[in-house]
């Protein structure tokens, strides 16, 4: 029983810590003259934006999003 307490109270801190977890798209993508629905469009925008514990993920694109300087604890995914 013990056992399953404190699986269930990490499981919980878990999900606390998730919880406040944010998905940011970056995309410079434009087809038929609309640009694709992101949050961002260049890299170092992304960066800027995102706290500690939230995601960047950058939609395939033929053009360079450009460099980016990571200054804080962010999860990268391409």
């Amino acid at each position: 029983m013990k056992n399953k307490i404190s699986f269930l109270t990490v499981l919980a801190i878990v999900f606390a810590m998730s919880a406040n977890a944010t998905v940011w798209r970056v995309s410079n993508t434009v087809v038929n003259g609309i640009p694709v629905d992101a949050d961002f469009t260049t890299l170092q925008d992304a960066i800027n934006g995102a706290s500690a514990g939230d995601t960047i993920y950058m939609m395939g694109s033929p053009t360079s999003y450009g460099d980016g300087i990571f200054d804080n604890t962010i999860c990268w995914y391409s």
